[in-house]
This record gives structure tokens, sequence and C-alpha cells, in this order.
């Protein structure tokens, strides 16, 4: 299985970098979460669940470790859990 081409996942890191920095920060793998919880249920039903999940792809996604999420860094992380 092949998976997304850079191409669809630089996109979708656009759609879901809400201000345009080119970066995806903490408040924006949190607002991911809560839609993903309203849209399709979840364990994650506490606040708590939600805070840990954000904190987990964070830590997943975050490969520099300087607190936001490049593109190159999606990308990455993407390709990572695709082996």
């Amino acid at each position: 299985m092949a998976g997304l081409s850079d191409e669809t996942l630089t996109e979708i890191f656009g759609n879901l970098d809400k201000d345009n920095s080119g970066k995806l920060e903490k408040s924006e793998i949190r607002s991911l979460v809560e839609k993903v919880v309203s849209a399709h249920g979840s364990q994650l039903e506490t606040e708590e669940q939600r805070a840990k999940e954000v904190e987990f792809l964070m830590a997943k996604f975050d490969i520099s470790g300087d607190g936001t999420i490049t593109v190159q860094e999606f990308i990455e992380a993407y390709r990572q859990a695709k082996r």
C-alpha cells in the first residue's frame, strides 16, 4: 500500500495550519482532536484523555522537539507510521 502522496499530505497539513504559520502548534492539534471526537465519537471522553492524546500526537509528529510540527515532520511521521 503506497499511502498518501507528499502533495496530499502537504494539502492536509495546510488545512490544519489555521494561522498559515507553516507550523502546527499544539492548539491546532487540539482542534483536530476535537473535530475527530465530535465527528466520529471516541474513547477520549474526558478533558484529561484529550489532553493526553494531543501530547501523544505532538510527541510523534514533532521530530525536532521544538513544540511545533513542520510540514516535513508531518510527512516524515506519516511515512514512519506506514512502515
